[in-house]
């Protein structure tokens, strides 16, 4: 995987973020890359940051290949936290749902 510089600002991540990652072994230089070159979506209260195949093929038109990046997301407070880090296949899914309410 060839990955650009790093951001400037370290990435700061909650306990559960951090564990997340680790358990799904996504690095630090991954979550990095994906918070450049994915998309950013506000989803249910959250920042989320997804890479799908127009990023790598935007990416790789930069000369930066991010493939094996191809499905991540990145969940992100407010304040830029990582909240948690996840591996989806179809991101198309992904939706926000106004109209719904957990159930009491």
């Amino acid at each position: 995987m060839v990955l650009s510089a790093p951001s400037e600002a370290p990435i700061r991540f909650t306990v559960h973020g951090a564990k997340r990652a680790s358990a799904r072994r996504i690095s630090v230089v991954a979550v990095d890359a994906v918070l450049l070159w994915g998309r950013e979506l506000r989803l249910r209260g959250a920042w989320v940051y997804v890479v799908g195949r127009r990023d790598v093929r935007r990416a790789a038109r930069e000369g930066v290949d991010i493939a094996s990046l191809e499905g991540v997301h990145v969940v992100c407070s407010d304040d830029g936290a990582v909240i948690t880090v996840y591996r989806n296949r179809h991101p198309e899914l992904m939706r926000n749902h106004p109209g719904r309410r957990n159930a009491a």
